[in-house]
């Protein structure tokens, strides 16, 4: 992959975290009256953050 598109890749997993996190804000707003709401962003947030974080997958980049 060269440069260019490891910075696209970067930059748009970079948004999907940010707008992964901002439902969390979100949804942490109302935690005491839809808790459930709260926990499915946090885990949405959680199961995809090692493939947003480091391109690869984290285990593949402590492989490296």
């Amino acid at each position: 992959m060269n440069q260019k598109k490891v910075q696209v890749l970067i930059l748009e997993h970079a948004k999907t975290l940010a707008d992964l996190h901002d439902k969390i804000t979100e949804a942490h707003k109302n935690k005491n009256a839809n808790p459930a709401a709260w926990q499915t962003a946090c885990d949405n947030f959680m199961s995809q953050y090692n493939r947003l974080a480091f391109p690869g997958g984290l285990e593949e980049g402590l492989k490296a």
